[in-house]
């Protein structure tokens, strides 16, 4: 808090005589900017937010001292949320106070005296407690399954799973609801109705320079899932035009379809 020259020397231990000499006071500021690096370089150790959470606790602590209003509510805040948090990693890694962390005799003792509370406290738990654990094991066995079926075990092959397992999850089939996805996500679903948009050439299969066969019918593949996810009826819709478009046809994959097993409708093409 006191920042001048002789305070600073003292709080760090310098020697020094009567800082009025211009000798003796570059040889004092020399050593104190010393522990001052020394200071700032422990501080850029310090990087990550879990790094930080025994303070944070300490700082709780140190602010809610004498009130116990904090530990009789059932109602998790937000303090909760880090105060739980500082103690699971105090708890966790033994974590003690460094021996160069810049305090005074009087703050180092109190702060010892916090630390030894969230070493030893009972870590509360709330409802939001559960359900985050419940959570948490879902997904592992979610990770566990995947590893047991999938051949791929790339972290881009485990979104695309649980990706498809989320859109599973979220599908309430009780309710009269429309669902939008896209056809990759469609896979492994079925709905009583499905509309398919954009059946046109241009857009699906989507024509670009140099498109080879391999990657026509993997669209044609994608076609199909998107197909065979209706139950009862199934709409592909297409556009003749588009804003500052060209006309276009009906897709190549739509024109593949049998014709006794489609019923056609076409709209006017007035403009």
């Amino acid at each position: 808090q006191r920042c001048s020259l002789g305070a600073l020397a003292e709080k760090f231990g310098i020697a020094h005589d009567r800082l009025h000499g211009a000798l003796e006071d570059v040889s004092v500021n020399r050593e104190i900017f010393k522990e001052l690096i020394k200071i700032d370089a422990y501080k850029r150790e310090v990087k990550s937010l879990t790094e930080l959470l025994p303070f944070v606790g300490l700082g709780i602590l140190a602010k809610a001292e004498g009130s116990t209003a904090a530990e009789t509510t059932d109602t998790l805040t937000e303090t909760d949320v880090f105060l739980n948090a500082a103690k699971r990693f105090v708890q966790r890694h033994n974590t003690q106070l460094p021996d160069q962390f810049p305090l005074e005799a009087s703050e180092a003792i109190q702060a010892e005296t916090y630390m030894a509370k969230l070493q030893e406290s009972t870590v509360r738990e709330f409802p939001e407690d559960v359900e985050w654990r419940q959570r948490r094991i879902h997904f592992m066995n979610a990770v566990l399954h995947f590893e047991s079926v999938s051949g791929e075990h790339r972290l881009t092959d485990f979104l695309d799973y649980q990706k498809l397992l989320t859109n599973i999850d979220e599908i309430d089939d009780t309710t009269e609801q429309l669902t939008l996805m896209t056809l990759h996500a469609a896979k492994g679903t079925e709905f009583p109705v499905v509309i398919i948009l954009g059946m046109e050439e241009g857009s699906f299969p989507m024509w670009r320079q140099n498109i080879t066969e391999a990657e026509i019918e993997e669209e044609r593949r994608l076609f199909y899932v998107g197909m065979t996810r209706a139950q009862n009826q199934l709409y592909l819709s297409s556009t003749t035009y588009r804003t500052s478009d060209r006309d276009r046809s009906a897709s190549m994959f739509v024109r593949e379809v049998p014709s006794n097993y489609m019923i056609k409708w076409s709209a006017s093409r007035s403009r």
